[in-house]
């Protein structure tokens, strides 16, 4: 599993007055054990083009991915499969408002991509 920021041990304190017992559980098990995304599709390996904002810009593309993975929030690149039935979807970059950040771009990530 990822690396996450979320403190489990505080989470937990924070979730021990919460209303609803059933949420309060899944809220907790997510970020201990991971979410269960209800997926029931195919489970195959998947790969998409990236759109064209990446194409397009291939140097900003690889320094966001470098930034990413330097902060620990995206693992890769890998030379083969981690995940045998990994499927990848497709990034795009729009330009940040704010231009003084790590990186100039901000990912985008079509999680609508048809198999």
């Amino acid at each position: 599993m990822g690396y996450s920021p979320i403190n489990i041990k505080q989470l937990q304190l924070f979730l021990r007055d919460y209303p609803n017992q059933q949420d309060k559980q899944i809220l907790f098990n997510g970020f201990k054990f991971g979410f269960i995304l209800n997926y029931h599709g195919p489970r195959i390996p998947f790969e998409s083009k990236n759109l064209k904002s990446v194409l397009s810009n291939p140097i900003g593309a690889r320094l966001k991915i470098e930034s990413e993975i330097s902060l620990g929030r995206i693992a890769g690149p890998f030379c083969k499969r981690p995940i045998s039935n990994l499927r990848c979807s497709p990034i795009g970059l729009v330009p940040k408002k704010n231009w003084g950040t790590s990186s100039n771009y901000t990912f985008i990530i079509s999680a609508f991509e048809q198999c």
